[in-house]
C-alpha cells in the first residue's frame, strides 16, 4: 500500500506511483493535498472504490488523475 506519510507532504505537486504492484484500497487523503496537480497511480493491484477526496472540485488544483489497469 501507498504509506499515509505521502498526506503530510502539503508543496507535493506530482505524485507518479504507475507500476509499482501495490495492492489494496486507494489511498484516502490524497485529494487534500492542496497543490497536487497529477497524481498517477495506474498499474498497480488497487481495489475498491474511488476515494471522495479526489473528486473535490472546489478549490482543487488537481488536473490528472490516472487509476486504470487496477
Amino acid at each position: 500500500t501507498v504509506p499515509g506519510s505521502v498526506r503530510d507532504m502539503e508543496a507535493l505537486e506530482t505524485l507518479s506511483l504507475s507500476d509499482n504492484h501495490f495492492s489494496g484500497l486507494l489511498p484516502t487523503g490524497l485529494g487534500m493535498l492542496q497543490n497536487l496537480k497529477y497524481l498517477y497511480l495506474d498499474d498497480n493491484y488497487f481495489v475498491g472504490t474511488i476515494p471522495a477526496d479526489l473528486a473535490r472540485v472546489q478549490g482543487s488544483l488537481l488536473e490528472e488523475v490516472w487509476l486504470q489497469d487496477n
